[in-house]
């Protein structure tokens, strides 16, 4: 598929739309990515972020038997160990705007849960905040939301994750899908279709586990190195070069100063005029006066 995510023409029919466009790959990978026995069949999960993707995620983990523990949005947080009714939380959201009533949310960070969705902002996790985590795994919805001194950290304790670059992926290839299947004049098949993003996610995983297994690199590294195989090369060796962690909030902020050099334009300067020229020279001229030596105030005085 391009590497951009492509857009559909506006108000399509409902009956067009693809289910794989909006289906959350997150849950599907992760099962497929887990080491040494850390994924539960019905792990505990708190989402930080309750908004569109981590509603999307929680709804197909709990239909998979996942416990949603905790949650929180840019305001509130809301726990309870024994699991949250979905369905009272949305209605709660909806009626106020909020998870909950009070808690910080930041403070999500350190519930006690198996699997730690990250569905809010970039650099949530630093390295201060990754020795407060006590899940066994994390799962990246947000973009970067993990800086490198967390990521250093998160490997040091074991910790695994999910990048964000493979859980977001399902939503730039139903798009794609979607996309393609609007510049055609066939109804799609939407079995096939969802097919085809299973077979494509499920590759995609499968790339980057073994590569873990061949390199024993960390799941972000692997993933990210599967992602720079797939640019050509000169885009390659622009991330390459780049001090900061490719897709991070420092390298939004900074990949302009790693573009390529351009030839700076020559700018246009005037020039200065030649002995003899002005008028002040000139009217010196005629009275026998040399430009370089003639006192200002007889030039102004016209002697």
């Amino acid at each position: 598929p391009p590497a951009h995510t492509p857009r559909p023409p506006p108000h399509p029919p409902a009956s067009r739309r693809p289910p794989a466009a909006t289906r959350p790959a997150a849950w599907r990978l992760q099962p497929r990515l887990c080491r040494d026995g850390l994924c539960n069949i019905n792990p505990r999960i708190a989402i930080q972020g309750y908004g569109n993707a981590g509603t999307a995620f929680a709804r197909a983990a709990c239909a998979n038997g996942a416990v949603i523990v905790a949650a929180s949005d840019s305001r509130s947080l809301t726990h309870d160990r024994d699991g949250l009714d979905l369905d009272a939380l949305d209605a709660g959201k909806s009626d106020t705007g909020k998870v909950g009533e009070s808690g910080e949310p930041d403070s999500i960070l350190a519930v006690d849960c198996d699997v730690l969705v990250l569905a809010a902002k970039g650099d949530a996790v630093t390295g201060e905040t990754a020795q407060e985590i006590k899940a066994e795994r994390l799962v990246e919805i947000a973009n970067a939301p993990v800086t490198r001194d967390g990521y250093d950290v998160l490997d040091t304790r074991g910790i695994q994750s999910l990048p964000d670059i493979l859980a977001n992926a399902g939503g730039v290839v139903g798009s794609y899908f979607e996309w393609r299947e609007f510049a055609r004049s066939e109804q799609p098949d939407d079995q096939a279709l969802q097919a085809e993003w299973e077979a494509v996610m499920d590759a995609a995983a499968d790339r980057v586990s073994a590569r873990v297994d061949r390199t024993g690199l960390p799941g972000h590294s692997a993933a990210l190195i599967e992602a720079l195989n797939q640019l050509d090369p000169s885009t390659r060796q622009l991330l390459v070069s780049c001090p900061c962690r490719a897709g991070s909030a420092r390298w939004r902020r900074c990949r302009i100063r790693h573009r390529p050099a351009r030839p700076r334009a020559r700018r246009w300067r005037r020039r200065p005029p030649r002995k003899g020229s002005s008028p002040r020279h000139q009217a010196a001229s005629s009275l026998g006066y040399k430009p370089d030596r003639l006192p200002p105030a007889q030039a102004r005085l016209g002697h």
